[in-house]
């Protein structure tokens, strides 16, 4: 089963490959704030937030609440556990 840090790097490395900035959010301290989405990125200009889960995991309540929040302001979020969703999506969204 892959790990979530190995997909994370995988997504990461697919958004910079079509020219979009990708930045992992750092979810540790005084100041994380919890459910916001791991990957935040910019792509063609669009706000992009990535949940990224193991394989079979669903996001926790409070994710959703975010993923939900970012997409009804015009944002395109959601949440893969594996890299094909993440290529599949944003080819259905932004291309």
């Amino acid at each position: 089963m892959a790990k979530e840090q190995d997909i994370q790097t995988n997504i990461m490395d697919y958004i910079r490959s079509i020219g979009g900035l990708p930045i992992k959010q750092n979810q540790i301290g005084i100041y994380a704030q919890a459910g916001v989405p791991d990957i935040i990125a910019c792509i063609k200009g669009r706000f992009v937030a990535i949940e990224v889960k193991k394989p079979k995991k669903k996001p926790t309540a409070i994710q959703y609440a975010w993923l939900e929040s970012i997409n009804k302001i015009g944002g395109l979020a959601f949440y893969a556990d594996n890299l094909q969703i993440v290529k599949d999506t944003i080819e259905k969204e932004l291309f």
